[in-house]
């Protein structure tokens, strides 16, 4: 993630992903070219391994980046009568996170600390 600097999400790119792609003009696929270079790449791979550090109990913002670019509507997940339902599935996603402090279960960390941990969790059982 960090070899490529990450654009932030702008009106622009959400107004791009949810044109169909036959109307997109030129500069909404330039838009939306990173984005599908990660998908592509993650569509055609068994595993991913994601290496994210803890900052002051927060994710690192290029991991956050990189997830608003590859989640995307009709490309990594759709709504199936009102649920939403996961397209990349059957993908290994081991998390290898890095912490300065004791991320254990005792002592019993606060849900506003603990937020992020529960995030990578969560992100990762969803694929």
């Amino acid at each position: 993630m960090n070899a490529t600097p990450l654009p932030p999400i702008s009106a622009t790119w959400v107004s791009a992903a949810f044109t169909p792609v036959a109307q997109q003009t030129e500069e909404q696929k330039h838009l939306l070219s990173l984005s599908d270079t990660f998908l592509s790449g993650l569509s055609e791979s068994d595993e991913w391994v994601v290496g994210v550090p803890m900052y002051n109990f927060g994710i690192a913002s290029v991991l956050k980046l990189w997830i608003d670019l590859v989640v995307r509507a009709r490309k990594t997940f759709a709504y199936v009568d009102g649920k939403p339902q996961e397209l990349l599935t059957g993908k290994k996603v081991p998390f290898v996170v890095a912490t300065g402090g004791c991320m254990t279960p005792e002592p019993k960390w606060p849900p506003s600390i603990m937020w992020s941990h529960t995030f990578v969790l969560s992100l990762a059982s969803s694929v």
